[in-house]
């Protein structure tokens, strides 16, 4: 069976405001906002769609091309920020599954620094093909619930943004943490958005681990200064 080949044009939607992030080294930056709202592990937004897919595929290939780009204006990030953004397209294209139903999904960085210039993208194209899947079970179906071990402490949150948990708030929900390694803090949840009501619209079969940037870990233990940063989002 040969490779099934696809052309996709997406063109990206940004909205009239900016966000304000606090980022792993606690720098101010006002960035500008995607009409879906996901941050990655340094508190940059990236794009994410997906679509429904045959069960029986895997990707074999994809090429991102015809990109268009747009400068930020300086004023709105710090120049040494530009650490944090890559200097080249970076973006990731899988199949993933949940329950009985297969997705591709696309995930992009719209962001991209070069030549001493923060850019959005604008729009590009994606060309890809999918082959015949090599085994009858995909890894990606495959779920452990994370629940099964560790000490679990559970809050809410009830607005979309970036959040900072000190030692003090760890304590009201009963974290232990003059006893607790900050390297072995991990944060589950799959955001407070309303479930969609069709089937066929993507749902996590189990707790999804959210990034974390964790300050003063470095010494193994949650000291006073220390804290935890994360976005999250809310039911607002």
């Amino acid at each position: 069976m040969n490779a099934q080949e696809f052309d996709k044009k997406v063109q990206l939607k940004w909205v009239n405001k900016s966000e304000i992030i606090t980022n792993i080294n606690t720098e101010v930056l006002e960035l500008p906002l995607l009409d879906n709202k996901y941050f990655d592990e340094n508190f940059i937004p990236y794009y994410f769609e997906q679509w429904n897919v045959s069960n029986n595929i895997q990707v074999d290939t994809y090429i991102i091309s015809n990109i268009v780009y747009k400068n930020i204006d300086k004023d709105l990030y710090p120049l040494e920020s530009h650490k944090y953004f890559p200097s080249k397209l970076t973006s990731k294209f899988i199949i993933k599954h949940a329950r009985d139903k297969a997705f591709a999904q696309l995930k992009l960085i719209p962001l991209v620094f070069e030549n001493g210039r923060l850019k959005k993208i604008v729009s590009f194209e994606i060309k890809y093909s999918f082959k015949p899947k090599n085994s009858n079970k995909n890894a990606n179906s495959l779920h452990n619930s994370p629940l099964a071990s560790g000490n679990w402490y559970k809050f809410a949150v009830n607005k979309t943004g970036v959040f900072k948990l000190d030692k003090s708030f760890l304590k009201s929900i009963g974290v232990n943490v003059n006893s607790i390694n900050p390297k072995n803090i991990q944060l589950y949840g799959n955001g407070g958005a309303m479930l969609p009501e069709p089937n066929s619209v993507f749902r996590h079969d189990g707790l999804q681990e959210n990034a974390i940037y964790v300050k003063g870990e470095e010494d193994n233990s949650f000291d006073s200064n220390d804290y935890i940063l994360f976005y999250a989002q809310g039911s607002d």
